[in-house]
């Protein structure tokens, strides 16, 4: 295996959207550099995520607390963007018939889409960790 991978391969390897890959490198949740303009993430990344070695694993506090924030940071990106669609939505409403509305309006709710994804998964994540962490602890605290 290489010793870097791009954003949509790593996303492919670890079975997350692209754009939750993009939120981990600005939130500093992976590490990754850019090189030739497109940010590649050291494999060693990948398996810390996948919980095969290093210090963050699956279940540990550290990983729950960046994917709380994750959460939080989706979350409060959410009301943001349903804020703006509701004002979007009145103004289309007084305007009617504007195309460059229906076309900014069109982009927000892709955004809107690609943003709920990300929330899913981060919710399944964290469910899937919370749920587990007692035995993790237990296999921890038997080493």
């Amino acid at each position: 295996m290489r010793e870097t991978l791009g954003v949509h391969e790593f996303a492919r390897l670890s079975g997350r959207h692209f754009n939750t890959v993009y939120n981990w490198i600005r939130s500093g949740g992976v590490s990754a550099r850019k090189q030739d303009g497109e940010w590649r993430i050291p494999t060693s990344e990948l398996d810390r995520i996948r919980g095969r070695k290093g210090e963050t694993r699956a279940g540990s506090d550290d990983l729950l607390d960046w994917w709380s924030r994750d959460f939080e940071h989706t979350m409060r990106r959410l009301v943001r963007l349903s804020t703006w669609m509701d004002r979007l939505g009145k103004q289309t409403l007084s305007r009617h018939g504007s195309s460059r509305t229906h076309v900014m309006a069109e982009s927000r709710t892709e955004e809107l889409t690609d943003m709920v994804t990300e929330l899913r998964d981060v919710a399944s994540a964290i469910e899937t960790a919370e749920r587990i962490r007692p035995r993790l602890l237990e296999l921890r605290n038997r080493t």
